[in-house]
């Protein structure tokens, strides 16, 4: 069959570009289009080359006809209002045609706006390319390096799949291939085009960029990837300029402002705090999405939003409070000056607001910006989870400075000894606990929390870590959590029980459609519109089910108890595999190492009670014959992974002095393993012991740190 032969191309003159944008509000257009449409050749080639040369003929017409003396038409209103507000009459007459004449002047500016931005994307179509060529040379490319780059885009191809099979080969003539590797390059130098404009309208005066100090440098934008931030001050000589950049840039690169994407909640909320009705307004859309709206406005909320804002370990659906979001972002911000305070920002906001003290703490100083006000709110919920990490404890005040772990305050309950003590003075020259010391100074409860706290084996500098994560590195989710914990414990809101966590935790990992599992939820919070609730509500009078008529409707009878639901549930025929989806792993199993290596298996145990830690090892050969064993007890009472660590440096030590060339070192703990294979920039004591059996691992000289 033939579909399309080269002679029937070469006959027709290609037509114009013509942008849909540019008449799609316009029914002259489109009714124009629809009359072109022609069905009297037979064959089906010949009616689209037909209807495309009709469609641009008639659409030339009625662009002639509505943008052809644009110019002119703009002149003359111009001139009308001007005359009508140059006159003395101010008679109702006047006023009326002055109205008027403002109304159709504004008409034709807007469509003369609509017809130059729809002209330049059609002269855009073929110069971005170009852009790409001239840019490079003004950056110094060699021009055999220029044409190799010309030559991978111009040489591109697509082909297209239909119905399984791939035919055609279209060559693009602009734009850069999403996936290809030159392009992120490509188009770092076309932004290198923007910004080069931006500077040249700030060295000429136009442009003023902003300044955080009086004496420091103007900044005017800031390019991040695919990003753009221009800063200026907010007068009529910045705006111009920047919208001529913008002008400008387009034309030449043929990339186009998305207004769409112009503000981003999220970027916003990392930097400043929002006013608590911009949070109560989008918390409101996000509340309207979930329960759906129609023509009279929004359905019913059948849950309160702080419900849905719970975890969903919690009970709820895990959607984020603003406010809570808000802070715990710009807790972020806070965290990073405290890590990094050489930065140039820490820098800058150190000789603005705190030259002579340190971050923490820091006065929220006189007519601060909106900036330094959001990063001192955040700071608020830094502080609330910040403690010491114990290296040396020369830095950390035994009754004052946050070291102790525990849910809402890191200070001793109860200190009975001079107020100047430090944490050095707690431990021994072997780098343990010196536990009769602190049987004296600390409450039995406190006693029980330090002995909690791991001591790594070589001196480490004490540090400022964050308590709700296992690296010590503050997170913007963990900070989230702490956030609407704080927020629930003053509004005497209760969360849910380890029973009823392990209970969520386990439906929300059930192998079932999300549709599905969201149903569930609704059903478990009465929050499904059946009648009783719509009853309860007041929307109806009668709470007798409208399809059985024998009872009440709730949900318990809509699902299982109205004899036609049953009827449903009998001939579905279904079977509930809850086995399979509730699935347990079996035990860990010990395997002997291959060939001629040695194997070490480390594991731990805890005796809580007596804060007593069992420490088990077994050097085994490959036959799996036990060579040497290891037990030992150390006081603590330490998370899992920090006892795994620590039966680890134990054991290697044990090793090393036993003199065995052992290759392979086999834990059941998958974070220790993973932690020591693939490193690590965590900060937290437990990383510190973590150092000191990657010291250790070092003696050997072939040696494999892998989870059994």
């Amino acid at each position: 069959m033939r579909i399309l032969q080269p002679p029937l191309l070469q006959q027709r003159r290609v037509p114009r570009v013509i942008h849909l944008d540019y008449f799609h509000s316009d029914h002259r257009a489109i009714t124009a289009v629809i009359a072109a449409h022609d069905q009297s050749s037979h064959n089906p080639i010949d009616n689209v080359l037909n209807d495309l040369d009709a469609c641009a003929t008639t659409l030339q017409k009625w662009h002639i006809g509505k943008y052809g003396r644009m110019k002119k038409r703009v002149v003359e209103a111009q001139t009308r209002v001007n005359d009508l507000n140059n006159t003395l009459d101010r008679s109702n007459n006047i006023m009326e045609e002055l109205k008027t004449s403002e109304s159709i002047l504004d008409d034709l500016l807007e469509q003369e706006e609509i017809y130059w931005q729809q002209q330049s994307q059609v002269e855009w179509m073929s110069s971005e390319w170009s852009f790409i060529q001239e840019v490079m040379r003004k950056m110094g490319f060699a021009e055999q390096w220029i044409k190799l780059i010309m030559t991978c885009l111009s040489t591109n191809t697509f082909s297209f799949n239909v119905n399984g099979e791939v035919s055609g080969s279209l060559t693009p003539t602009r734009g850069l291939r999403q996936g290809c590797p030159l392009s992120p390059y490509l188009f770092l130098i076309c932004s290198e085009g923007l910004s080069r404009l931006l500077q040249f309208e700030e060295n000429e005066g136009w442009l003023i960029g902003f300044k955080l100090t009086r004496n420091a440098a103007p900044i005017s934008h800031l390019l991040f990837a695919d990003d753009s931030l221009l800063f200026c001050h907010a007068n009529e000589s910045s705006c111009l300029a920047i919208k001529k950049v913008l002008d400008i840039y387009h034309r030449a690169s043929g990339q186009l402002l998305n207004h769409d994407k112009s503000a981003i909640p999220t970027y916003i909320m990392s930097c400043f705090r929002l006013p608590a009705y911009v949070g109560n307004q989008l918390e409101s859309m996000m509340a309207n999405f979930w329960w759906g709206s129609n023509e009279n406005g929004s359905k019913i909320h059948w849950r309160a939003w702080h419900l849905l804002c719970k975890s969903k370990i919690d009970g709820g659906m895990g959607f984020r409070s603003f406010e809570q979001f808000n802070q715990a972002l710009l807790a972020k911000q806070a965290w990073r000056l405290l890590e990094k305070l050489d930065s140039l920002r820490g820098k800058l906001l150190k000789s603005r607001y705190f030259p002579h003290n340190d971050f923490l703490h820091a006065p929220h100083g006189h007519s601060p910006s909106l900036t330094w006000q959001g990063i001192v709110w955040g700071r608020e919920l830094l502080l609330k989870g910040l403690h010491w990490k114990i290296g040396e404890g020369r830095l950390i005040r035994v009754a004052l400075d946050p070291w102790i772990p525990s849910r809402d305050t890191f200070t001793p309950t109860l200190f009975s000894s001079h107020a100047n003590a430090m944490v050095s003075h707690l431990i021994t020259d072997e780098r343990v606990w010196n536990v009769p010391l602190l049987e004296q100074w600390f409450s039995p409860l406190d006693v029980d929390r330090i002995l909690t706290m791991t001591l790594s084996f070589l001196q480490h500098s004490d540090a400022l870590v964050w308590h709700y994560t296992t690296s010590g590195a503050y997170t913007v989710q963990s900070g989230y959590h702490l956030a609407t914990s704080i927020a629930d414990t003053s509004a005497n809101n209760c969360s849910s029980s380890v029973s009823q966590a392990s209970w969520w935790k386990y439906f929300w990992s059930l192998q079932l459609p999300q549709k599905v599992k969201i149903f569930a939820w609704r059903v478990i919070h009465n929050a499904l519109p059946v009648v009783t609730s719509l009853v309860r509500r007041k929307i109806i009078t009668d709470s007798t089910c409208l399809v059985c008529k024998s009872t009440w409707e709730s949900i318990g009878h809509a699902l299982f108890g109205c004899k036609y639901a049953k009827a449903v549930w009998r001939h579905m025929d279904l079977i509930f595999d809850w086995s399979k989806a509730s699935a347990m792993y079996k035990g860990d199993y010990l395997t002997p190492p291959t060939s001629l290596d040695l194997k070490l298996n480390v594991d731990a145990a805890l005796d809580a009670n007596r804060n007593i830690i069992g420490v088990g090892a077994v050097v085994r050969n490959s036959a799996g014959h036990a060579l040497a064993p290891m037990a030992k007890q150390i006081i603590g009472n330490f998370a899992s992974h920090v006892m795994e660590a620590k039966a680890m440096f134990h054991s290697l030590n044990w090793v090393i002095q036993l003199q065995l060339p052992i290759t392979i070192v086999e834990t059941d703990a998958l974070l220790v393993a993973n932690t020591l294979q693939y490193g690590s920039t965590a900060i937290s004591s437990y990383h510190d012991i973590l150092l000191d059996v990657t010291s250790l691992l070092s003696f050997f000289s072939t040696s494999e740190c892998c989870p059994c």
